[in-house]
């Protein structure tokens, strides 16, 4: 500070610095009035004009190029000269500054030793790190970022460090700087060391079945008493988080996120978007995910970044996924499940899986006990979910079994035979023109199917009947499907046994031929008006028009095999 005037300010100086009580403010005064005003304004012109370059761009300004850096040099010499006459170290200059709440004024002290005794007094709790290549506020150079990175990896996954512990590498020199010898690595910590890894302690444990911002942790290091640098802290972190053995979610926002190196290097950076949340080790929440692992075969690890809770969510995705599309569309199947709890939880749980964003703690934690109506028992969820997977893996077979004997009562009352009998003995009673007919899409399947089934699978029989009366597979049935299957059967069924030989074969036409197989194959059908199948039928003239060069046996040969193809 100095003044414009010739007077004496310090003793309004040292009244201002005790209201304020500002413990990191060392004000250095000069009593000596400031006659320098006109020279440091010239100075200030002068770096206005070296950064215009429209000014020199015009002819007239271009000599002041050579004068200017002289001029520059004059003032800079001159006003030097006058700061060091003003506020070197000697008689004519104050310090103010506090020292253990006291108020100090020197004038022969050097202001760097002020500076380290502001320091100490502020910063009393800072941890050394003699290591300038880590110890900042914001790493740039990127061997420093890569090999920071690094060591968080290793302590995160539990890796040994030894190759650490000599050599010249940057991994190497900056671990020992922040492990051995801060005393870490042993537990012979040095100054403050301790405190500051129990400020990380205290952090981890407030975040304990309760959400933690990273910015509390952040600020708290940051500041006074301990002042850390920011570029220390990511690793300090990792060593932290790698002591607890609980289950450690990291949330962005309110998404959960998976612990890796970058995640503990963005936490660092942008604190006020994450938070932590350490799930609280138990007897029954251990026995909880246990059962869980076993039940959906997850490895356990000691590798912090391979979270079980994530392990086990993804392993009950897929799990889900590889389930029959029949079995994924349940929605209300009481009958089959036995168990109003099971049936009425499925359908929330398949939307929980579903679910591509979903976050592992709280679908494992809350959400499932809540879908099965037992929040406050863990074990019983685990049994729940047990008897589920049982339950839907067998789904499909039931679902399979029960078209197969509603098939069966629909051609035969008394249902004493299996599908495969039941189904041939319905069809030798059938007409011929049933039999050998062109129908519908539906009633020419059903017949084929029948006649030439080989299988005495009923299961597999079954599915085949599904889709030629229902155009639909029955591993994509929903729970209303089986009805309407049923019901389009018995509509084909009837329209079949209304065929009759004496009056349907009036006005029929044969197509008869001899297939490849050299079975004869006969089959009737009506004629169509002249406006049917138009566009077909110009398509296919045409295009037996385009192959000319084919013979009339090769044309007849080609459409008797695609109409063998279509007849199946």
């Amino acid at each position: 500070m100095y003044s414009r005037e010739d007077n004496d300010y310090s003793s309004l100086i040292e009244k201002k610095l005790k209201a304020s009580k500002c413990m990191r403010l060392m004000i250095v005064y000069s009593p000596k009035q400031l006659t320098l005003e006109t020279q440091i304004q010239e100075y200030e012109i002068i770096q206005e004009l070296k950064r215009d370059k429209f000014f020199f761009a015009q002819e007239e300004n271009k000599v002041l190029l050579k004068e200017l850096p002289i001029i520059e040099d004059d003032l800079q010499r001159e006003i030097g000269g006058y700061l060091d006459t003003c506020f070197d170290d000697g008689v004519e200059r104050l310090v103010f500054y506090f020292d253990k709440q006291e108020l100090k004024v020197e004038n022969r002290v050097r202001l760097s030793d002020v500076a380290d005794i502001i320091c100490n007094n502020v910063y009393s709790c800072t941890m050394p790190i003699n290591n300038e290549l880590i110890n900042k506020e914001n790493i740039s150079t990127a061997p420093i970022k890569k090999a920071r990175k690094t060591i968080i990896e290793k302590l995160l996954k539990g890796d040994t460090v030894d190759e650490y512990l000599s050599g010249t590498s940057a991994e190497a020199t900056i671990y020992r700087a922040m492990f051995e010898a801060t005393g870490i690595r042993l537990k012979n910590y040095a100054r403050n060391v301790e405190g500051v890894l129990k400020v990380f302690e205290k952090f981890i444990e407030g975040a304990c079945d309760k959400k933690q911002s990273l910015a509390i942790l952040v600020d708290e290091l940051t500041s006074a008493p301990i002042g850390m640098r920011r570029g220390v802290i990511p690793i300090y972190l990792a060593y932290s988080l790698s002591l607890r053995r609980e289950d450690i979610v990291i949330y962005f926002d309110k998404k959960e996120i998976q612990l890796n190196a970058d995640i503990i290097l963005n936490m660092c950076e942008r604190p006020q978007e994450y938070s932590i949340f350490i799930s609280l080790e138990d007897v029954i929440k251990e026995r909880y995910i246990d059962e869980l692992c076993d039940l959906y075969r997850v490895k356990k690890s000691e590798n912090l970044t391979d979270s079980r809770l994530q392990n086990i969510l993804v392993a009950m995705q897929r799990w889900f996924r590889a389930l029959p599309q029949v079995t994924k569309n349940i929605k209300h199947q009481e009958e089959y499940m036995g168990n109003a709890k099971l049936s009425q939880a499925f359908p929330k749980i398949r939307g929980i899986l579903q679910n591509v964003e979903a976050n592992p703690y709280e679908v494992l934690f809350v959400e499932l006990p809540h879908a099965f109506a037992v929040e406050d028992d863990l074990v019983r969820v685990a049994e729940l979910l047990s008897e589920l997977k049982v339950k839907l893996a067998g789904f499909y077979d039931w679902i399979t079994q029960k078209a197969v004997s509603r098939t069966i009562e629909i051609f035969d009352k008394s249902e004493k035979r299996d599908l495969n009998h039941t189904l041939s003995e319905w069809y030798a009673k059938q007409s011929t023109i049933a039999k050998q007919g062109l129908h519908s899409n539906e009633i020419t399947g059903l017949m084929n199917i029948i006649a030439d089934n080989k299988s005495f699978d009923d299961g597999e029989l079954v599915k085949k009947v599904v889709h030629a009366v229902t155009d639909m597979y029955l591993d994509s049935w929903n729970d209303t499907t089986i009805e309407e299957y049923l019901e389009a059967l018995q509509q084909v069924k009837g329209q079949i046994e209304q065929m009759d030989d004496g009056c349907s074969s009036v006005g029929n036409l044969e197509l008869s031929f001899v297939g490849k197989s050299g079975e004869t194959i006969t089959r009737y059908y009506e004629h169509v008006s002249e406006g049917t199948g138009a566009i077909l039928k110009n398509i296919l003239s045409d295009t037996l028009e385009d192959f000319s060069d084919l013979s009339v046996n090769d044309k007849v040969a080609i459409l008797l095999e695609m109409i063998e193809k279509e007849l199946g």
